[in-house]
C-alpha cells in the first residue's frame, strides 16, 4: 500500500496476463489501473487501493451486490467477444485434463456431461477464479480483484464459481447461509439467464454441472498429487455425488 497526496494506491506484483486484462476491461467495476513496470525482471501494477470489505463472510446485502455485478458484465460482454488472457481454447484444454484425474467412472461420465454443455453455452466475460476473497464491497459497489484469470468463456463459470465454495457453518472460510444461497440462484436466473431465452429448469441443469465441475476440483487435486484423503476430499466428493443423484 502507498499513501501519496492523500490518496492510496496499491504496487502489487502481477503477471503479463493480469497487465492485458486490465487494458481491455474498461468501465466495470474494477480497481483503476495506472500503469506497471519491470524491475529486477519482476512485473509490477499501480492500482487503486479499495478500502472495503470483501465476501468471505456473506450475507443477503452484500452477496446480491456481488451478483449485480457479475450481472453488469455478462450484460455487457454478452455477444461482444474481447481478447483476455484465458481463452476458450485453452481453458477446454485445462479441463479436458481433469477428466484423466478423476478415477471413478460415475464422476468421469458426469464430467462428460458438463464437457458438452461447457461446449455448447453461451459465452461473455467471466472473472475464472471469483472466490468470494475475490470481490470487495466499496460504497455499495462488488469490485473485481486479481484480474489474471479472465476470459470470454460459458457464462456460468464466474457465477457458479463464487457460490459453490460457501458453507452455511459460521466460521468458515466461506460462509453464506443456504436459504441466502437459494435466493441468489433464482436472482441471477430473474436479472439475467432469462433474458437468454432459457427456461429456468434449463438453467438449473446446467447450474448443476458448472457446481459439479467446482466440486470436482479437489477431486482433481488430491487424486493428481496422491494427497492423503481427508474431510475436504470427502466432502466435495459427496458434493460430486449430490449432482449426480
Amino acid at each position: 500500500m502507498i499513501v501519496s497526496d492523500n490518496n492510496s494506491y496499491i504496487l502489487k506484483r502481477s503477471t503479463e496476463n493480469e497487465i492485458s486484462n486490465y487494458k481491455v476491461l474498461l468501465n466495470i467495476p474494477i480497481p483503476k489501473y495506472y500503469g506497471n513496470l519491470k524491475y529486477y525482471n519482476k512485473l509490477y501494477i499501480l492500482i487503486e487501493y479499495l478500502d472495503g470489505d470483501n465476501l468471505m463472510n456473506g450475507n443477503l446485502d452484500k452477496c446480491t451486490k456481488a451478483i449485480d455485478t457479475i450481472i453488469e458484465i455478462n450484460k455487457k460482454y454478452l455477444n461482444n467477444e474481447v481478447e483476455l488472457s484465458d481463452t476458450f481454447d485453452k481453458e477446454l484444454i485445462r479441463i479436458n485434463k481433469r477428466l484423466e484425474y478423476l478415477n471413478d467412472e460415475l464422476l468421469e461420465r458426469k464430467y462428460l456431461e458438463f464437457i458438452d454443455v461447457y461446449k455448447k453455452t453461451i459465452k461473455t466475460v467471466c472473472h475464472n477464479d471469483l472466490l468470494p476473497f475475490n470481490m470487495i464491497i466499496v460504497n455499495n459497489i462488488a469490485y473485481l480483484i486479481d484480474l489474471e484469470n479472465i476470459g470470454y468463456l460459458p457464462y456460468l463459470l464466474m457465477f457458479a464459481r463464487f457460490i459453490a465454495h460457501y458453507k452455511d457453518i459460521k466460521g468458515y472460510l466461506f460462509y453464506l447461509e443456504d436459504s441466502v444461497k437459494e435466493y441468489l440462484i433464482k436472482y441471477y436466473y430473474d436479472n439475467f439467464v432469462s433474458l437468454l431465452n432459457k427456461s429456468y429448469e434449463e438453467y438449473l441443469y446446467e447450474l448443476d454441472l458448472f457446481l459439479f465441475f467446482e466440486y470436482t476440483e479437489w477431486v482433481y487435486v488430491y487424486n493428481r498429487y496422491n494427497i492423503k484423503k481427508d474431510e475436504r476430499f470427502n466432502y466435495y466428493l459427496s458434493k460430486c455425488y449430490e449432482i449426480i443423484k
